[in-house]
């Protein structure tokens, strides 16, 4: 396995740039509308959301490396969001392993496998925002009509409030979604 090193900050501010893609094509029955998803959060704090969902691939011109990323977003203006990260290029329909995502790590330097994904949420619906890091899951990406992407996942991940990261509780966050490409441009990095 090809094992890389990013910044946590590098990730973030990359997934922070999609700018969405109009799609005016039909699609034959898809498993859920273009553009959207549906998920439940439970275990240790329950939500039920659903929203739009756009994907994204980028090879960086200098150094070839890939990244893969699909975004979720809750339609009550970006409350709760969930991205799923990939440092490779996509490879096709499968069910990848979501791994761990290391919380001490956060903030410096970040090992992980660019075969598999990561991912995780930030929650703004309450007075505290939340933030989600994945523990072990899986997401199956299949193919769809207009060069869209639709399947289903299911990860538990460790939450924390951002503004109290000391103490942390367990969630399941499972869905479905029916993701569209979206063209996006990275901000330049060192």
């Amino acid at each position: 396995m090809i094992r890389k090193v990013w910044k946590f900050s590098w990730i973030i501010a990359m997934l922070l740039v999609f700018a969405a893609c109009e799609t005016d094509d039909e699609v034959d029955e898809p498993l859920r509308d273009p553009g959207t998803f549906e998920a439940e959060v439970t275990g240790d704090v329950e939500y039920e959301i659903e929203g739009s969902a756009q994907y994204a691939e980028y090879t960086h011109p200098e150094t070839d490396d890939a990244f893969f990323a699909m975004s979720l977003e809750s339609d009550d203006g970006q409350s709760f969001r969930i991205w799923f990260v990939r440092g490779s290029e996509f490879e096709g329909p499968d069910t990848y392993h979501i791994q761990e995502f290391d919380i001490e790590g956060m903030g410096e330097e970040w090992v992980y496998e660019v075969e598999e994904f990561v991912s995780f949420a930030l929650n703004e619906l309450n007075e505290e925002a939340e933030m989600y890091i994945s523990n072990s899951g899986s997401i199956t990406i299949d193919e769809a009509p207009e060069n869209n992407l639709e399947g289903d996942f299911e990860f538990t991940a460790i939450g924390f409030e951002i503004e109290n990261p000391e103490e942390f509780f367990q969630v399941t966050i499972e869905g479905e979604y029916n993701s569209e490409f979206s063209e996006i441009q990275f901000p330049e990095f060192e």
